[in-house]
């Protein structure tokens, strides 16, 4: 078995999130219909605490990629607010025209309070998410020569086209296909029962190979892995994303890369894999022959370009420089 990984924040964020924002406006709206009076200082007051806690809780540390994803967050935490304080003018309203003396709700005596709230509560989410961004692009600077950790590190005999930095690299770039950042693909949940190495080896033989302009009428296509494991068929890039999750899930430090099979000359994506403390390269579309191929053995078939690991680092390669391709084909 490989090294366990350890869990991070990241794989909870995205429903802790969510359920912040969602827990903000809430409160948000029953204060409001409380006490009309209260909207703006509970908007600026929620929208703060809450877009701060869960910008931070994505606070990029280690790459400019999460600087990005922090935004994403603070976006659709203040949309969040925003709802919330909108929904309390709905809610408000008849309770202002029972408590106004008697008289009919003036609408700006509702308008100004909920206007006020909503500016505050977006303004100061805004200005978290780009105060996290900012602090993420500055930590990309600083880790420019940071170097892989130890499992990472590729033999050192390994073709010059295998030296790797950490680098900023958004989905888009491993694949014009990638539209969605990495921790969409580990959303939901995979039905598979697959507990071991072996079954998820004998899963991917199971799997048909069927490019994307024919499965689904497109140049170049990302399926999600549950989409994948549904329907079992998909390109090079599609089992490559449903391995990389379920390696990941098994314990297994692993990497997903994009770059080019020298045989081909074609665009392929590859798995990079750790087991027992020996790198491999696991080709996912192969039927005929074992997946699994020792790095050492394997490189010189391979240009990689570039990767992201299970902790979501994004990695160029050298061999980038050298990027001239055609769309993949199935290995055998």
């Amino acid at each position: 078995m490989g090294a366990k990984l350890k869990t991070t924040n990241l794989e909870y964020a995205p429903s802790l999130n969510w359920l912040l924002a969602l827990a903000a406006a809430g409160l948000a709206m029953v204060f409001a219909v409380r006490n009309w009076a209260y909207p703006p200082l509970l908007g600026l007051l929620f929208g703060a605490l809450t877009g701060g806690i869960a910008t931070l809780n994505l606070a990029p540390h280690e790459t400019y990629l999460r600087s990005l994803q922090a935004r994403q967050v603070g976006r659709r935490t203040g949309l969040l607010i925003v709802a919330g304080q909108f929904l309390s003018l709905v809610w408000l309203w008849p309770a202002l025209a029972t408590n106004l003396g008697g008289r009919s709700a003036n609408i700006g005596d509702i308008m100004a309070p909920a206007l006020l709230s909503t500016l505050f509560s977006g303004l100061a989410t805004l200005l978290v998410a780009i105060v996290a961004g900012i602090y993420g692009a500055r930590q990309s600077g600083r880790i420019s020569h940071w170097r892989p950790p130890a499992y990472l590190n590729q033999p050192a005999d390994l073709h010059e086209d295998w030296v790797k930095e950490i680098r900023p690299v958004a989905a888009n770039q491993f694949s014009p296909g990638a539209n969605h950042d990495f921790g969409w693909y580990f959303e939901g949940e995979l039905k598979e029962s697959i507990r071991s190495l072996d079954e998820l080896l004998a899963f991917l033989k199971k799997c048909e190979y069927v490019a994307d302009r024919h499965l689904f009428m497109r140049e170049d296509f990302w399926q999600h892995p549950v989409t994948f494991e549904q329907i079992r068929k998909g390109d090079c890039e599609d089992s490559a994303l449903w391995a990389w999750r379920r390696f990941k899930e098994l314990g297994y430090p692993a990497e997903l890369v994009s770059g080019l099979f020298l045989e081909t000359g074609t665009h392929h994506a590859w798995v990079n894999v750790l087991i027992d403390g020996q790198p491999f390269v696991c080709e996912t579309t192969r039927k005929r022959s074992h997946p699994l191929i020792p790095l050492a053995e394997a490189a010189a078939a391979y240009r990689p370009f570039v990767s992201v690991d299970h902790e979501y680092n994004t990695f160029r390669y050298a061999g980038a420089a050298k990027r001239n391709v055609r769309k993949e084909k199935p290995t055998t």
